[in-house]
């Protein structure tokens, strides 16, 4: 075990005997930052939520893109992008030894075109990004197959829902966040294999139930006690739903330490069928990874996010398919890649941008496969001299400001904060906050008339302007829920505060207390138990 200090936090942290025989076997040193640092480094990269209308530079059609009006690269749409009226290999240079790696880098970074969003094999949702296979969905992100969807987060196989996130297989649902296979159900979270549910936590094949917690196979239960169906009803009329109901559920209830389901030496949460990952949140069918997020049927990969179906890769995000990829971000189908972004279906590639079906570049310039592994090495050693071989893109060369990215959502800073630490920030602009043209909105959905769609709302948090959508307005009207008095990205940062942040504490289970490591920090005021105690407590 060695014992580092991180060179931006100033916090010491541990690099174990595996993280440096994993680090030695790929070439690359152990890490000067702290695993937190290290993620917050490759989130500024990934714009996932802050959507702009703008025309493609090329094509000069107006289309959704992830990048303001004021880009200084091109940016093109997805036929553009992906057609054949323009190679990246054009924007190749010649890598100059007299220089850092990163600085040629973020040379070529402002000249290669951009793709607007990824967005594939989808119908009528425009407005979606890192998606696919959607059908008249509008703002659903890091999400596939959901259909007459608004508004979910990293969401599959969704149907009809709004504000939903880490949803799976859900229909009706709104508010429902890390659910799997629910029908009709609002404001709930954990919970799985049940229909009308309303704020309700850890849930799993019940039916009809309201403000319950840590149940099992029940139907017609009101705060965990049985109820007549009739007056159940009755009382569902006179209730209105929301987060706040929750907190205080939460408190009530038994919280997992962990969820680590038909795992193998796992530590962590949200991760299931993995063997060997640790600490790691939100992986499924993964082995042998560390210091990753969200991410499905990987194997040794160590500080990557957002990844499938990948192995032998270190320090990216966004990956697809890839195998021995080093310090990346966004790369799907290929193999050999490195300090690369936004490339598809390639191989042994270096320091290239937007590249497709491409062999043996540097720097987006074409050579052969002997030159290029000649030179290729000696860049590698250049970078160990300049100190950047190992460490990701810096934050500053991203082509997002801090707030634009998924670091904000996970590692969220002020805007203060996030400007002393060198970072861009994006003011809102005057045109985002007009007038309100209604300010009395019925309580009660019913009430309330179709004509609210052309009115603009003023968020009660933030002030931005939001309004409601067609779609959206019959969802409420037929789920009985009210007209939300926030905006969008307002519900979405509330939801995503529900979720622990992915940090693991040495705390004692509150049953037994047996020490436990758990997403739960020792002053929370929930009562949380190890694996043993939680499942013979569970009705």
């Amino acid at each position: 075990m060695i014992k580092k200090t991180c060179a931006v936090s100033g916090k010491e942290f541990e690099v174990t005997s595996d993280d440096v025989a994993f680090y030695e076997k790929i070439g690359v040193p152990i890490p000067t930052l702290c695993p937190k640092e290290r993620q917050r480094r490759r989130f500024s990269w990934r714009n996932e939520r802050t959507l702009y209308r703008k025309n493609c530079d090329l094509c000069k059609k107006s289309t959704i893109a992830i990048y303001d009006e004021n880009a200084p690269f091109p940016v093109y749409c997805r036929e553009c992008w992906r057609g054949d009226t323009w190679e990246a290999k054009t924007f190749g240079q010649e890598f100059d030894f007299s220089r850092p790696f990163f600085e040629q880098f973020s040379e070529l970074l402002q000249k290669v075109p951009k793709l607007a969003v990824i967005n594939d094999y989808s119908e009528n949702s425009e407005f979606t990004h890192l998606a696919a296979h959607n059908r008249n969905c509008f703002l659903v992100t890091g999400s596939a197959r959901c259909e007459d969807t608004l508004f979910v987060y990293r969401s599959f196989d969704v149907k009809d829902s709004i504000d939903c996130a880490f949803l799976l297989k859900g229909e009706l649902c709104y508010q429902c966040l890390e659910c799997e296979h629910l029908y009709e159900c609002a404001y709930c979270v954990r919970c799985k294999n049940s229909r009308n549910l309303y704020v309700c936590y850890d849930c799993q094949n019940c039916k009809n139930c309201f403000g319950c917690t840590n149940l099992r196979n029940k139907e017609f239960y009101w705060g965990n006690k049985p109820l007549d169906p009739d007056e159940f009803f009755e009382r569902l009329k006179k209730v209105q739903c929301s987060w706040k109901e929750f907190s205080a559920l939460k408190k009530s209830g038994i919280s997992r330490a962990t969820k680590c389901i038909q795992c193998e030496n796992c530590a962590g949460d949200n991760i299931e069928k993995s063997k060997n990952c640790s600490p790691c949140f939100d992986l499924s069918e993964c082995e042998e990874c560390r210091y990753c997020t969200a991410g499905t049927m990987n194997e040794h990969c160590f500080d990557v996010d957002f990844f499938d179906r990948s192995k032998w890769c270190w320090n990216g995000s966004s990956h697809e398919l890839v195998n021995n990829c080093i310090c990346c971000a966004t790369v799907w189908y290929s193999n050999d890649i490195f300090y690369s972004e936004n490339c598809s279906s390639s191989h042994d590639l270096f320091g290239c941008i937007g590249m497709i079906h491409a062999e043996y570049c540097i720097l987006n310039k074409q050579y052969s496969k002997t030159e290029y592994f000649q030179l290729r090495d000696k860049i590698i050693e250049h970078m160990k001299k300049t100190d950047e071989w190992g460490k990701s893109f810096p934050i500053e060369m991203s082509p997002f400001a801090y707030n634009e990215t998924a670091a904000q959502a996970y590692h969220p800073l002020s805007e203060k904060e996030a400007i002393a630490r060198g970072y861009r920030w994006k003011k809102m602009k005057k045109k985002d906050c007009k007038p309100v043209t209604i300010t009395a909105i019925p309580s009660d959905i019913q009430d309330v008339h179709n004509s609210i769609t052309k009115e603009i709302l003023a968020c009660k948090t933030c002030k931005k302007n939001y309004q409601i959508q067609n779609q959206e307005l019959k969802f409420y009207k037929k789920m009985n829920l009210p007209i939300p008095l926030h905006c969008v990205d307002c519900r979405h940062r509330e939801r995503m505060t529900l979720r622990n942040s992915r940090t693991l504490y040495t705390r004692t289970c509150d049953k037994c207390s047996i020490e436990i490591q758990t997403t739960f920090a020792p002053d929370r005021p929930e009562k949380v138990y190890c694996e043993k105690c939680y499942l013979s407590s569970v009705e």
